[in-house]
């Protein structure tokens, strides 16, 4: 068979669309911003259920299940055909701690970028106290429209709206815009925590 350069089969990969990708795939720029977008879209109204650390359906899957467990980090990961299980990173799991530091250090699957665009990702990590426990629950979520870097909208499985019937929804980032404010009262409040783990979210692509 033919050799096919880095460059060429990037190319051929995305040109011939998600459906050819190698299951359980690990490079998450397989997939064009639009493509990510689309993915996300297919899972609105489909009445999924919010459970963390829920276990999301196969990368390769085309269509979002009806009815499914999932959490937004599992949701994401499947945006991206990645496999949520990855020996390459912290607990061998990609959540939203572990694409946290991907994005802003190792740059195996995101990299932190300053202006979002659609098919990006905006998240913040969990926060935890000097003895390393979780005190309050992080989040990512796909950017599907910009119209500036604190106006944007998103889809994304949150235990909120899966209360009200359905955990992935569309709507504005307000909810992330809203946490980058509260972050100052945050470390006032819990002076226990580590503020250096305190993060502001951010935005990322996948790797290109």
């Amino acid at each position: 068979m033919q050799k096919i350069d880095t460059l060429s089969r990037r190319s051929l990969l995305i040109g011939i669309g998600a459906a050819t990708l190698p299951i359980g795939s690990d490079r998450a720029w397989a997939l064009s911003g639009n493509a990510v977008v689309d993915r996300a879209r297919n899972a609105l109204g489909k009445r999924t259920k919010y459970l963390n650390e829920a276990k999301p359906p196969l990368p390769s899957t085309d269509d979002w299940p009806i009815g499914i467990e999932a959490d937004c980090s599992g949701f994401v990961a499947w945006c991206f055909r990645l496999d949520r299980n990855q020996p390459r990173v912290h607990d061998h799991q990609l959540y939203t701690d572990t694409m946290f530091d991907d994005a802003r250090g190792r740059h195996l699957f995101f990299r932190a970028v300053t202006e979002p665009a659609p098919g990006d990702i905006v998240l913040y990590p969990y926060y935890r106290n000097t003895d390393r426990k979780r005190l309050h629950p992080g989040h990512v979520a796909i950017i599907t429209a910009v119209r500036g870097r604190a106006d944007y909208d998103i889809i994304d499985c949150s235990e909120t709206m899966g209360k009200a019937g359905d955990a992935i929804t569309q709507r504005q980032g307000e909810v992330f815009e809203n946490h980058r404010k509260l972050l100052g009262e945050l470390r006032q409040t819990h002076r226990e925590w580590n503020v250096g783990s305190v993060g502001a979210p951010i935005f990322a692509r996948g790797i290109a």
